[in-house]
């Protein structure tokens, strides 16, 4: 998704939406597509670490990876 900033109100703002987010693998997956997931997967944890810093990130990812197993 592309958005063009100069188009954007200034007066805007963005709220938050209140919800859970539970991920999880999926079961099959050919080599390109798990490529992609992982590729996902691992950015949305690179945002989470430059955002709010790399302790808790990872803390929050091993937490989620020892529910999945």
């Amino acid at each position: 998704m592309r958005i063009n900033c100069g188009e954007l109100d200034p007066a805007a703002v963005i709220r938050p939406v209140a919800g859970d987010w539970h991920p999880h693998m999926p079961e099959r997956l050919d080599e390109n597509e798990l490529a992609d997931w992982r590729a996902g997967h691992n950015a949305v944890y690179q945002l989470a670490a430059l955002t709010i810093g790399t302790r808790l990130a990872v803390a929050t990812r091993n937490s989620i990876e020892r529910n999945l197993i």
